[in-house]
């Protein structure tokens, strides 16, 4: 796992009210992983975000605590900046510019990636592990994230 890794997108929104990325805090101390505090969201269903299996609109996005399908907007492409959990187009994630190489703001789509077939269209970036070792759901063992070595 990239030791610097701070997800941009890791916290919960609503259609009418998505959160910042600059209300990010702490989920834990340890952790790098991020998620708003005290911000109520609307978590769609759970998703693979290797696969395709969100609804036509949908995209899979990480939560803070999972994979949720959640509508889709704008759609934005693999290093393109972003601000909100679903700025990037399904299959992305919105992250920390530390991640993204030549970002032009404080964070960029990152594209998901298979780490049994960890291929990434970014140049200068590779699959790395999503969750710290041992620590990823079952089934999700496999997740990368396309990002700076």
């Amino acid at each position: 796992m990239i030791d610097q890794l701070i997800l941009a997108s890791s916290f919960l929104l609503s259609p009418n009210s998505p959160a910042p990325v600059d209300q990010l805090v702490p989920l834990v101390q340890e952790s790098p992983l991020f998620v708003a505090s005290e911000q109520g969201g609307q978590i769609g269903n759970s998703c693979d975000p290797l696969g395709d299996d969100c609804d036509s609109g949908e995209g899979c996005y990480w939560d803070g605590g999972g994979f949720s399908c959640l509508f889709a907007d704008p759609g934005l492409s693999e290093g393109e900046p972003c601000g909100f959990i679903n700025d990037c187009a399904g299959g992305l994630l919105c992250a920390s510019a530390e991640v993204v190489p030549d970002c032009q703001g404080s964070a960029c789509c990152a594209a998901f990636c298979d780490l049994n077939d960890p291929v990434c269209q970014l140049e200068g970036t590779e699959c790395v592990e999503f969750f710290e070792e041992g620590n990823a759901p079952p089934g999700l063992e496999g997740v990368g994230l396309c990002g700076l070595p």
